[in-house]
């Protein structure tokens, strides 16, 4: 479901990001592509991605890294997205400056007639961007789910301050109405509501 998506789209966002840190060492250091520049600054912006969204996955730092995160993300997809362009177009060939031995607008393979290695860097950005906007909005909605129940407990307080506490009226009902008034004195506790016959719920 589009929820439990949401549930995961931080960790999926670290894990595409450590799937495009290991592919991008696998294609230079074991199969021997040379990263030309514009491959070194997709890698600036990818590489620290890892860690950052790593350390996102500890609840207090979901929203912090998230802010911190987002500008290596539009950087990088900028970058890798100029670079499929310069490896496409030869006029914007001659605005970049990749030196002669490892030149940028030369993939160094190109599947389906469009597929290249910056065109993966950029699908991969765009991936971990639409993640961390799944999960600003799945923060945003149990943040307003938390304050709803919140002002609800908060009337219901004020609702026992003005009335008192549940009156034990028989031995039927006794056991329910004394574990519903500790629920509520528990409730109340830290919200500095007056209850009336809090004794009660001792008896």
């Amino acid at each position: 479901t589009a929820r439990s998506l949401r549930d995961w789209a931080r960790p999926l966002a670290t894990l595409i990001a450590a799937t495009c840190l290991s592919g991008s060492l696998y294609y230079s250091e074991i199969v021997g592509f040379v990263p030309c520049r514009l491959c070194w600054y997709q890698r600036v912006a990818m590489y620290p991605l890892v860690l950052i969204l790593g350390v996102g996955l500890w609840p207090r730092a979901r929203r912090i890294t998230r802010w911190i995160a987002s500008p290596f993300v539009v950087a990088g997809a900028g970058i890798a997205l100029y670079h499929w362009l310069v490896e496409r177009i030869p006029a914007l060939a001659e605005t970049s400056s990749c030196s002669l031995t490892t030149p940028c607008s030369v993939p160094w393979f190109t599947e389906m007639g469009f597929i290249t290695l910056a065109f993966m860097c950029l699908c991969g950005m765009a991936l971990i961007g639409t993640l961390l906007l799944a999960d600003r909005a799945h923060v945003e909605s149990m943040s307003g789910a938390s304050q709803e129940e919140h002002h609800r407990d908060g009337e219901e307080c004020r609702n026992v301050g003005h009335h008192g506490l549940l009156k034990q009226r028989g031995p039927d009902d006794r056991n329910l109405r004394k574990t519903r008034n500790l629920k509520i004195r528990n409730l109340c506790r830290n919200r500095g509501t007056h209850i009336i016959g809090a004794d009660d719920v001792r008896h």
